[in-house]
């Protein structure tokens, strides 16, 4: 969950590096942590790790947007 939350806060704050890394960090070590923490009572918050981390993986694979400054708008 930590690496989750750190990966969805890199995204937010725009270090898709920082993200990235994370995101691997939690695919390499996924399976292991889904022998160490299984059965029903994990159920409902592997679910929500998937999801988080499925759409984290989504918006890391988007392409990135350009800011401008809004003076240099004319």
């Amino acid at each position: 969950d930590n690496r989750l939350n750190l990966a969805e806060a890199s995204l937010k704050w725009g270090d898709r590096t920082a993200a990235r890394m994370q995101l691997e960090a939690l695919a390499h070590g996924w399976s292991d942590a889904q022998e160490r923490f299984k059965g029903e009572e994990w159920a409902l918050a592997w679910r929500d790790w998937r999801d988080r981390f499925e759409s984290a993986r989504d918006k890391l694979n988007e392409p990135s947007r350009i800011l401008r400054s809004p003076r240099n708008q004319d």
